[in-house]
């Protein structure tokens, strides 16, 4: 699966399967929200796991691999676009607003928000056209679920 999901970013030439592209999208974007701050520590990773797992269906071995490989090419993009230039292709509004929730989840898992995790979300939620009050219905929505309220 590492190899297959791979080469969805390293060959212009492959057809990739949009869920992998998708997959591979969205788990870069949450695994940039989830070391923002400097401190991916286990609450974070840990959201971000049962995040990626129950959102795509995986096996345990499955999300680790995502997980290490969202790393991995989300630690050499130079920025946002290459993300969220695929969610904008394939997702519709509803799908942005439930990704933006999942992203909030991560960022506030460890009970604080940082300065920059707010901007990252302020960032990514206009990259993707999600409207300003759809972002904030979607903090307060992973807030509840965090049982931060």
């Amino acid at each position: 699966m590492f190899n297959r999901l791979k080469s969805l970013f390293e060959s212009p030439e492959a057809s990739p399967e949009t869920e992998d592209k998708l997959s591979i999208a969205a788990a870069a974007l949450l695994t940039h929200a989830a070391r923002l701050d400097g401190q991916a520590d286990g609450i974070e990773i840990n959201t971000l796991r049962h995040i990626l797992q129950d959102g795509f269906s995986l096996s345990e071995d499955e999300t680790q691999e995502l997980m290490t490989l969202a790393d991995t090419l989300e630690s050499e993009a130079n920025d946002l676009y290459r993300w969220t230039k695929v969610i904008n292709a394939h997702y519709e509004l509803p799908q942005k607003i439930v990704l933006v929730e999942k992203l909030w989840m991560v960022v506030l898992s460890d009970g604080r928000l940082d300065d920059y995790e707010a901007n990252l979300l302020r960032r990514i939620s206009g990259l993707i056209h999600v409207p300003d009050i759809e972002t904030g219905a979607a903090r307060q929505r992973a807030a509840t679920n965090l049982g931060l309220n």
